[in-house]
């Protein structure tokens, strides 16, 4: 790189911003424009820099112009030396290699909707610095998702973060990969990363159990499917306890519906009012849950959600559900 420093002096009366314009010497490079804000009678200086990386040896010819005056530069390059007269041969190799994709949890099923973190190992394995552009890609649609560029001095490795916003990306499976590329890289086969695949669900797959079954985009293995019930066992017996009683839950046996004594049958239509001073808490909050929506949801947090509201409250009007 060539620094080239413009000298400008205002000869006017009153400060000004003047644009100051380096032409450099190929029609391909677009000349640069400085404004420097100079007071009246000073001078200032518009700083720019020529890189001449691609341009052959000789004498180059470059101009300035400020509003009503130009000025030239003459600048001759030589040729680098040929290989034979270094005192010691350098070898850079630009190689910059994608290790590994650290994928979205399996554990956790991703909603559409839903930010999801996606991360990539990077390294530069070659002997020279290199300016990489890491891309996250979807196979399953063959498009680039994200992409980033990074700057890796040579060794130097680095873990480079995505975030996933599936609202835009449809339901269903999507193969991950992680692409690293960099200019003159000398290796190809180390840029992309092993695949990945995460799916994408609905609200509705997650809260209302697939309606019966589950779908194929579901999670393989047992870990990521969504312990859900899709319809409800009715409570059709209810223990009667003294007050006081010092029973255990190993020591109590339902019987059978329609026995009388310590338990006894419970009519779908609701509980008869001689049960309602001794029914436990929590069938308490089971029916007060078919009357409000307010109700239903804190039945819902007292099951822990391990129920969707449809299963939870189907007695409740189909707002409440």
């Amino acid at each position: 790189p060539v620094h080239i420093a413009v000298t400008v002096r205002n000869d006017g009366p009153v400060a000004a911003s003047i644009p100051v314009t380096l032409h450099f010497p190929s029609d391909s490079k677009q000349p640069e424009t400085r404004r420097p804000r100079i007071a009246p009678g000073e001078t200032a200086a518009a700083a720019f820099i020529w890189r001449t990386g691609f341009y052959g040896p000789g004498v180059h010819a470059l101009r300035a112009e400020v509003p009503g005056a130009d000025a030239g530069i003459r600048v001759e390059l030589t040729a680098p030396p040929s290989p034979a007269a270094k005192v010691k041969p350098i070898n850079t190799v630009v190689d910059v290699a994608a290790v590994a994709l650290y994928p979205p949890s399996p554990n956790r099923p991703i909603v559409k909707g839903d930010w999801v973190e996606v991360a990539a190992f990077v390294r530069n394995v070659g002997t020279a610095d290199a300016r990489a552009t890491v891309r996250l890609r979807d196979l399953t649609y063959d498009k680039v998702m994200y992409s980033k560029q990074v700057s890796l001095a040579a060794g130097e490795s680095r873990i480079v973060e995505f975030t996933w916003k599936t609202l835009r990306y449809a339901v269903g499976k999507h193969t991950l990969q992680v692409n690293a590329d960099a200019g003159y890289d000398r290796n190809a086969g180390n840029d992309d990363t092993d695949t990945a695949t995460v799916t994408v669900l609905t609200n509705r797959d997650i809260t209302v159990g697939f309606g019966g079954s589950v779908p194929d985009y579901a999670y393989d293995g047992a870990a990521g499917k969504p312990s859900i019930r899709a319809r409800p066992e009715p409570i059709t017996a209810v223990a009667l306890l003294p007050a006081g009683a010092g029973a255990g839950a190993s020591e109590i046996a339902l019987n059978a519906p329609g026995v009388v004594g310590a338990f006894a049958d419970v009519p779908e239509a609701g509980v008869p009012e001689a049960f309602a001073a001794t029914a436990s808490p929590a069938f308490r909050l089971r029916q007060a849950a078919q009357t409000s929506p307010l109700q239903c949801v804190r039945y819902q947090r007292a099951m822990g959600n391990s129920q969707p509201r449809p299963a939870l409250c189907p007695e409740a009007p189909a707002l409440v559900r």
